[in-house]
C-alpha cells in the first residue's frame, strides 16, 4: 500500500492520514480511489470493493441480518467510497465517517455509481456524529488495523456500541497479533492462530510505529473480547480476512473478524 512520513512525523495519527489523502487527491482519482487499498485506479478499487463487500460483509453475516433493503448500515473508515457504493445497494441508507476532508469527491463518485441513499460524515477518529441507537449494521475492513492506539480501538468500539440499535449487528475487522497463517492457504495454521491468541502467552496487544497507511495496531482475540464485552457487545461469530480478493481469496490475511451483536 501506499505510504508516507512516519506518523510522528505528521502531528498524530489524524493529521498522517488527511495530509497523505489530500495529496492523493491533488494527484487525481486514480491515485486518490487506488490509495486506500492499494489498488491500481479507480476502476481496480471499485471492482475490489464489491468483492470485499461480498466476502468480507456480506457472506459472514449470512443467516444474521433480514431485510436489509429495510435497514440503515454504517461504515467506519468509508475512504474512497469502494465498499460503501456497494453496500449502498444492499441497504435502506448507508452512513460513512471518515477522518480526511475529502468527502466530495467521495459523494461525486457515488452518484456517478448510482448511489443517491448514502450520507458521509467527517470524524476526529474517536466518536460518530450519529445519534444514539440509530443503526441497525456496523462494518469496518482494513481501516482498525491502522488506528494509533489501543485506546481510540476501544473509543471507536464503544461508539459501534452507543449507535448500534437494540439487537444490532456489527462486522470489524481489526489487526491479528498471531501471524503463522498469513499469505498462507494452510487452515491449520490458521486455527494455531486463533489457538494462541487466545492464551496468555501472546500479548494483549502491540502498537508499533509505522508509516502512514501501513499496519500500526494489532490485537489479541483474548484482549478485544473483554474490549467488546466491556461494552454491551456479543461476539457470535469469529473469522479471518483473506489477503486480496479475489486473486488472494485462497490465502489467509491479517485481519481476525469479529461479528459482533448489541
Amino acid at each position: 500500500m501506499p505510504v508516507g512520513k512516519f506518523i510522528e512525523e505528521k502531528g498524530g495519527h489524524v493529521e498522517g492520514f488527511r495530509d497523505e489523502i489530500s495529496r492523493a487527491a491533488q494527484a487525481g482519482d486514480d491515485k486518490f480511489f487506488g490509495w486506500f487499498d492499494g489498488a491500481m485506479g479507480k476502476d481496480e478499487a471499485r471492482s475490489r470493493g464489491h468483492w470485499d463487500f461480498s466476502i468480507h460483509i456480506a457472506a459472514p453475516l449470512s443467516g444474521l441480518i433480514a431485510r436489509p433493503h429495510e435497514k440503515v448500515c454504517l461504515e467506519i473508515g468509508y475512504g474512497g467510497g469502494r465498499i460503501l457504493a456497494a453496500a449502498a445497494k444492499h441497504f435502506k441508507h448507508a452512513i460513512g465517517v471518515d477522518v480526511h476532508r475529502q468527502s466530495q469527491l467521495v459523494q461525486n463518485y457515488l452518484a456517478s455509481e448510482g448511489v443517491h441513499n448514502a450520507t458521509l460524515y467527517e470524524t476526529d477518529g474517536m466518536a460518530f456524529p450519529v445519534a444514539d441507537n440509530c443503526v441497525d449494521l456496523v462494518y469496518t475492513f482494513i481501516v482498525m488495523q491502522h488506528m494509533e492506539s489501543v485506546e481510540v480501538f476501544a473509543s471507536n468500539i464503544k461508539e459501534v456500541a452507543r449507535c448500534l440499535k437494540p439487537s444490532g449487528l456489527a462486522a470489524i475487522y481489526f489487526g491479528r497479533v498471531s501471524r503463522l497463517s498469513l499469505n498462507k492457504r494452510n487452515n491449520m495454521l490458521f486455527r494455531l492462530d486463533n489457538l494462541l491468541e487466545r492464551t496468555p502467552f501472546t500479548p494483549r496487544f502491540i502498537e508499533k510505529k509505522a508509516r502512514v497507511n501501513e499496519t500500526n495496531l494489532l490485537i489479541s482475540v483474548r484482549y478485544a473480547k473483554r474490549i467488546f464485552r466491556d461494552v454491551g457487545l456479543q461476539v457470535i461469530r469469529q473469522g479471518g480476512s483473506r489477503k486480496r480478493v479475489p486473486d488472494g481469496g485462497h490465502l489467509y490475511g491479517s485481519q481476525t473478524l469479529f461479528i459482533v451483536k448489541k
